[in-house]
């Protein structure tokens, strides 16, 4: 999966707004927008599954994708922003107030094959964020 919206992108899309690439950047409307092009991929695809890999942001989407589907084999993160509250406070920026946060939601992953790769001198998304969300 993408990374989330960008704004340049983002202004492009008549129900994109600021939230959308801001504190709503993994809200249930986005996370409900994947679900319909996964649909969408399904109905056209009859008996499809999927493995999800998501890159940062994506990592997060994809996560969270990833719990509420019956149809997903596995997931991927490469630097996945897997707690956002975590990384937020650690950057000391403002808060994903609308959005889901995929440690929350970890009980519903606990039997899927997982692979979060992480750089153990990243400093956007630090290693202790996927390593707490493995725990």
């Amino acid at each position: 999966m993408g990374d989330e919206a960008s704004g340049p992108l983002c202004t492009r899309t008549p129900n994109c707004t600021s939230e959308t690439w801001t504190s709503h950047r993994f809200s249930r409307a986005v996370i409900d927008a994947y679900h319909y092009g996964l649909n969408i991929l399904s109905q056209q695809h009859t008996g499809a599954s999927y493995d999800l890999f998501g890159f940062s942001g994506g990592g997060a989407i994809a996560t969270i994708v990833a719990a509420e589907r019956k149809d997903v084999n596995s997931l991927r993160t490469v630097a996945g922003n897997l707690d956002h509250r975590a990384v937020n406070a650690y950057h000391r920026v403002s808060p994903l107030t609308g959005s889901l946060n995929p440690i929350d939601i970890t009980f519903r992953l606990t039997d899927m094959p997982q692979i979060h790769f992480i750089g153990a001198k990243d400093e956007i998304v630090p290693s202790w964020i996927s390593k707490a969300f493995i725990d």
